[in-house]
């Protein structure tokens, strides 16, 4: 079965809503909105960037018809140094509080890394789809910018910190024998041939993404 993810069961209505200015997480940090990253519309909500004193976040709005299922992905992966999991959540407003990366694959590539830097980064986002395929959850948005990347200019370049997949928002847990069908998953440009043709997809839908990612960064370009 497709992810609730896709439920249309809420219209757009193109109605414009004001902004918060901040927002008080579960765990009590209040975070400071600094500005908009992305405006997905009524619909899907949008992603803020936002700070706690020196600390960065990203903020995103989850549709409140979703939000335990999209919550029940993260708990049911548990803590993965290779995966960018949840740093907190605001239940009250459907959001869901991450911390913040600044760069990612597909922009770093631009800058002539290094191919042991790249197959660092590349050997890293493995290790953490093969960790969200090891509890059967199929990520089903595999791109090079969703690879984020922690990383600092050293004296001989950049030094990579942190890699780690993220936006699990169309992930499902999807154990054998199960199939997700029914929809077209991830962005075109990185998508399976079964993605394209709504399913059936797994696993294997995934890996396929994540070669048009590897074959990516030699060109310094999209595939």
């Amino acid at each position: 079965m497709a992810p609730s993810s896709l439920s249309t069961d809420v219209k757009d209505t193109n109605v414009q809503k004001a902004h918060p200015t901040e927002i008080k997480g579960q765990s009590g940090r209040q975070y400071k909105i600094e500005r908009v990253l992305q405006d997905k519309g009524s619909l899907l909500g949008c992603v803020f960037l936002a700070t706690d004193g020196n600390e960065k976040f990203v903020l995103k709005e989850i549709p409140r018809n979703n939000y335990e299922f999209r919550l029940e992905i993260y708990r049911r992966l548990g803590s993965c140094p290779y995966v960018r999991g949840l740093e907190d959540t605001a239940p009250n407003e459907s959001i869901f509080i991450f911390r913040y990366l600044k760069e990612n694959l597909l922009g770093l590539v631009q800058k002539n890394l290094p191919i042991s830097t790249t197959k660092r980064i590349l050997k890293d986002a493995l290790r953490g789809l093969a960790a969200m395929h090891d509890k059967d959850i199929v990520h089903n948005d595999i791109k090079a910018n969703n690879i984020l990347i922690e990383a600092t200019e050293g004296p001989h370049g950049i030094v990579v910190e942190r890699t780690q997949l993220t936006d699990l928002e169309d992930s499902a847990h999807c154990p054998p024998p199960g199939n997700l069908i029914g929809a077209q998953l991830g962005n075109w440009m990185w998508r399976s041939h079964e993605a394209h043709a709504e399913g059936p997809m797994n696993k294997p839908s995934d890996i396929f993404a994540f070669a048009i990612v590897v074959g990516s960064p030699e060109h310094g370009s999209l595939p």
